[in-house]
């Protein structure tokens, strides 16, 4: 119980941390559905989701691996965090060569109409996922909940300086997001400097574990990406960028599950690792595991009942129709969020190679 109640203070820290991103991305729908139309932000969601297939291959998930080893008492956090902190400013160097090649050969005409924010968005969500995780290795839970209220009151503000004042379009889109995670970063960035020297010389025996630790951790990621995402191209493809712009509107009332998921989870990550007994004596995992499967379940039956009548109330023009495709992407959040709360486990035994098997299956 003492274990239980030290994952609920960060569960309740890591909820404000979320607060931009997650909670944000719901209560504005109204005000994209109504300024963007169905073209423009499915054109904006096959950017982000580029970018989140990007960033796994890229980086080697070395900021997952960052998260972990900050945890381990017998690491070195200076060594952890300069390690991590080159490979992430190396892929940032890799996506620019791969932008101008994309942009010379025209081989993902999207991509170019959209190459500047393309990059830059890369780089904030890049370097914010990787101070995010430093932040949470370092166990500065206060300092993430902070920079999730400074995400969150940025996000709204621009958004609507952008969207209902200048009336920029997409343009205003993609600028509130890229500044309001630029300066996130940039606060996470003076919390964790530190911990962080960018001169310091590469330990290559760490470097090494490390690589081995995210490489699997890459193909699990690769794998969600396949399993949640993907289906965006095939919808660009053969229906356009408005039906994409349907579609990804659809996630966004299961994204509230997706929110719940995503809180616990990194809680569940830390409190897995630091807490882990292997016999279970206490049975911490069953319960926690019971009372998830609760929460879930009974969140996803009275969100299906009420689909409709908060598609009418968030869905402007035509992305009401979204509306169909709900229910069955929040019963597949559910399996979703149990799915990773087992893998914090094999992550707490740094048993990464069964979570990439247990993606490909």
């Amino acid at each position: 119980y003492r274990r239980q109640r030290q994952m609920c203070i960060r569960d309740r820290l890591l909820t404000l941390s979320n607060f931009g991103s997650k909670i944000l991305g719901f209560l504005l729908i109204p005000l994209y559905t109504a300024v963007l139309t169905t073209e423009e932000y499915g054109n904006y969601d096959f950017i982000t989701v580029t970018i989140s297939l990007l960033i796994p291959i890229l980086t080697l998930n070395i900021s997952d691996a960052a998260l972990r080893f900050l945890l381990d008492k017998h690491k070195d956090k200076r060594d952890v965090c300069n390690v991590s902190l080159k490979i992430n400013l190396f892929s940032i160097l890799i996506l620019i060569i791969l932008a101008i090649l994309n942009n010379i050969f025209k081989i993902v005409g999207i991509l170019n109409s959209f190459l500047f924010y393309f990059i830059i968005l890369y780089i904030v969500t890049v370097l914010y996922q990787y101070f995010q995780n430093v932040i949470r290795g370092l166990d500065k839970v206060k300092i993430l909940a902070i920079s999730g209220i400074i995400n969150s009151a940025l996000m709204m503000t621009l958004n609507i300086y952008f969207l209902l004042i200048l009336k920029i379009g997409l343009s205003g889109f993609f600028l509130a997001n890229i500044i309001s995670n630029a300066i996130a970063t940039i606060y996470l960035f003076v919390n964790a400097k530190d911990s962080i020297d960018i001169l310091h010389k590469s330990n290559k025996k760490l470097k090494k574990e490390m690589i081995s630790y995210s490489k699997p951790l890459m193909l699990n990621s690769i794998g969600w990406w396949i399993n949640n995402v993907s289906d965006r191209y095939v919808i660009i493809y053969m229906c356009g960028a408005a039906a994409n712009g349907i579609y990804s509107v659809s996630y966004k009332i299961p994204s509230i599950l997706s929110i719940i998921q995503t809180i616990f989870n990194q809680a569940w990550g830390i409190s897995a690792i630091k807490e882990f007994n292997k016999d279970d004596n206490d049975d911490f995992f069953k319960r926690i595991y019971t009372s998830y499967n609760l929460i879930m379940v009974i969140s996803c039956s009275v969100l299906i009942l009420f689909t409709k009548i908060l598609a009418s109330i968030l869905y402007s023009n035509e992305f009401y129709s979204a509306w169909k495709y709900m229910p069955f992407l929040m019963i597949s959040v559910v399996f979703s969020a149990l799915s990773g709360l087992l893998g914090g486990i094999f992550s707490a035994v740094k048993d990464t190679k069964t979570l990439g098997v247990t993606t490909v299956i």
